[in-house]
């Protein structure tokens, strides 16, 4: 396994950037095992890119709240990359709550995007009603 190193420059460097490097260093060592589907670093970076891409041309580089609402595993992941690298922050949302207990905390952040898969995107479309826009990130990364 290949070990990377990082100078004191490159720790105060953003996650992002972190992740790029490593995923250039090592592109087919696995990132991520989710059960009996596995993720390399170039395979995840280039998912995370383009959902971040797509973030990007609808919202701008502004630093603002993104929603996701996504099964535990793999595609949180993504997700969570793709939101560090358009540069804004997540606000996870658990399906067990309530949905107007999910619908207040989306309305309270003012997050703009809510991302999710098909699993959960008919609760998604029900909390985005004139709030936000749904992304799934199924069909984004397919673009």
């Amino acid at each position: 396994m290949t070990s990377l190193s990082f100078t004191p420059e490159a720790i105060e460097s953003s996650l992002a950037a972190r992740f790029e490097a490593v995923a250039l260093a090592m592109p087919d060592q696995i990132a991520i095992v989710d059960g009996e589907d596995l993720l390399t670093y170039a395979a995840l970076n280039r998912l995370a890119n383009k959902l971040a891409h797509l973030m990007l041309a609808l919202h701008g580089p502004t630093s603002e709240p993104v929603a996701f609402l996504i099964e535990h595993g793999m595609k949180q992941h993504v997700a969570m990359l793709a939101i560090a690298k358009a540069g804004k922050y997540y606000l996870p949302l658990d399906p067990n709550l309530p949905v107007e207990a999910m619908r207040e905390m989306l309305a309270h952040a003012g997050a703009p995007i809510l991302i999710t898969t098909d699993g959960y995107s008919e609760i998604a479309a029900a909390l985005a009603a004139g709030q936000c826009e749904v992304l799934n990130l199924i069909r984004a990364g397919r673009r």
